[in-house]
């Protein structure tokens, strides 16, 4: 079932994975620039922190994504339970307004 609060805490958790991530990039390419990795190896740790932030944010954007659905699901589901009645309701008017004509 869709929660404001479950969506919260998912974007809450895919932006903390970004700062994190980005934080950790800024480190390695800081340690790169200071000549303390031989080279290539601060490339390594950037590439390796930008795949954690794909994997971070991946399964927390997908979290977002379903709890949209079921949203869109549950309000289409609102939505006919609101119209059958109004269906049921205008046949039958239709019913009588033939019996009366008869």
């Amino acid at each position: 079932m869709y929660t404001p609060f479950a969506a919260a805490a998912a974007s809450a958790a895919a932006a903390a994975a970004a700062t994190a991530a980005a934080a950790a990039i800024t480190t390695a390419t800081t340690t790169a620039a200071a000549g303390g990795e031989k080279d290539g190896d601060g490339e390594e740790a950037i590439r390796g922190k930008r795949e954690e932030i794909y994997w971070g944010i991946g399964p927390s954007k997908q979290v977002l994504f379903q709890l949209q659905q079921q949203q869109q699901q549950q309000q289409q589901q609102q939505q006919q339970q609101q119209q059958q009645p109004q269906q049921q309701q205008q046949q039958q008017q239709q019913q009588q307004q033939q019996q009366q004509q008869q």
